[in-house]
């Protein structure tokens, strides 16, 4: 019954609610700021048919092809940075919570958007943008699976033939927006997969720390701030008006 915010579901600085945008007005964002789901989304009814766009026919991510391409193609994209939608999550019968049922239908997505992209000549002007978003994807869905075997399908596929369908093989670390999927596509096309899942390990462990540290720098500011003079004079001069409120 908790509601909280999805800040991460829109970003609303890449493309402001305050103007139409085009997809053109921030190519490497596109897909960043707009996810690969359609509850958040109203499109053109007109612009659907017109574009021939249809669901892909697979078990789950259905939605991401339908999505990427029509951001793609899309002439206007306006943004309504208010809460208009309630999502449920952590239900463990959910697609998502279930991903190693289908461990390999969000790369065939990921594809078929590739190619239908070329097909129109919209590929180029989002190709950086949709790479690194298929890389990330890649490790996301690798990193949440439930089952080795699962794992160990989509491991094996992505080093054998996904990484050069997407175009992941050939990209430079300075086109990849985070050296670390860099890192972790070099990793996926040349360990096997016991050095693999050790280098994901190593990985885990290394960002595990990085958020502890970020969160001891966090409290000790927030002690420094409370041991300041500033905030003690404060404290005293609200002491009265708390009393009155009860708090």
């Amino acid at each position: 019954g908790e509601t909280l915010p999805m800040p991460w579901s829109l970003d609303a600085d890449a493309f402001p609610a305050d103007r139409v945008s085009s997809p053109g007005d921030n190519p490497d964002k596109l897909f960043y700021a707009f996810q690969n789901w359609t509850w958040n989304k109203l499109f053109r009814s007109s612009f659907v048919q017109a574009s021939g766009l249809r669901f892909h026919e697979v078990q789950r991510s259905a939605d991401l092809y339908f999505v990427c391409c029509a951001l793609a193609q899309a002439d206007r994209v306006a943004t309504v940075d208010e809460v208009l939608y309630h999502y449920r999550v952590n239900n463990p019968n959910s697609n998502i919570a279930t991903n190693e049922r289908a461990p390999l239908d969000f790369y065939r997505s990921f594809v078929a958007v590739k190619q239908h992209l070329e097909n129109v000549g919209r590929f180029a002007a989002v190709e950086r943008g949709f790479k690194n978003w298929a890389a990330e994807s890649v490790f996301f869905n690798l990193c949440s699976l439930k089952a080795r075997d699962a794992f160990e399908e989509l491991r094996r596929e992505m080093q054998q033939r996904g990484c050069v369908e997407l175009g992941l093989d050939t990209m430079k670390k300075a086109e990849f927006f985070d050296p670390r999927t860099y890192d972790q596509v070099r990793h996926l096309l040349c360990d096997d997969a016991d050095d693999f899942l050790f280098f994901l390990l190593r990985e885990t462990n290394r960002r595990m720390e990085e958020q502890k540290n970020d969160a001891l720098r966090a409290w000790r500011e927030v002690e420094e701030l409370r041991a300041s003079k500033t905030y003690r004079v404060g404290e005293a001069v609200l002491k009265p008006a708390k009393k009155i409120l009860g708090r």
